[in-house]
């Protein structure tokens, strides 16, 4: 028993020292906390004069979340290497449209970008950015999942075998299913509704 108190308390010090140690922001952290407090006017009735005359990107333009009535754009920085999230019409009135929500860069694999996105808002401002991989399905869906980057320590292992892993929790839903879905510029090729004569 002495044993496994030693074995806790020098994984509960390396814890704490990893904790205590912060990696420097990287370019995607820098350009999202320059841009943090802008906000552009950009709303429903006026989004998609914001991608007139240009060519876009295929991940630029109008996009609701599924599963809700809000709506973001994703528009290229000029300039940079860099596209700004954009709240267009947020279903919480305490995120006003034009707020920037976060930003994305292209990862190494095609149709994959690295992503920082607000995951708290107020009047203020928004809060709370934490990592997304972003990726860009063939149907023109966007793929949103969360970056887990955590240490994860597990009680249960230092009990004897009678008592391990007696309890679990279970979740089947796969990590793909949340996303987005463009509805500016539309995607003729995959239309989001049946057409009729």
């Amino acid at each position: 028993m002495c044993r496994y108190l030693k074995l806790f308390i020098v994984l509960l010090i390396g814890v704490m020292a990893a904790k205590s140690l912060h990696a420097e922001p990287d370019e995607l952290q820098r350009y999202l906390a320059s841009i943090a407090q802008e906000r552009d006017s950009i709303n429903v009735t006026n989004a998609d004069a914001y991608f007139s005359g240009s060519r876009l990107a295929p991940i630029e333009g109008v996009w609701r979340i599924s599963g809700s009535e809000g709506i973001f754009a994703i528009i290229a920085a000029p300039e940079t290497i860099f596209y700004k999230l954009i709240v267009v019409d947020s279903p919480d009135q305490n995120v006003i449209p034009g707020t920037v929500m976060g930003a994305c860069t292209e990862a190494g694999r095609l149709n994959h970008f690295d992503a920082r996105i607000f995951t708290k808002g107020t009047l203020e401002k928004m809060s709370s950015p934490k990592r997304f991989t972003i990726s860009l399905s063939e149907e023109g869906r966007l793929i949103i999942v969360p970056v887990i980057d955590k240490l994860k320590f597990n009680l249960w292992r230092l009990l004897p075998y009678m008592f391990r892993n007696s309890v679990r929790h279970v979740n089947n839903r796969p990590d793909n299913l949340d996303g987005a879905i463009k509805i500016f510029p539309p995607d003729l090729s995959n239309p989001l509704a049946p057409r009729y004569l």
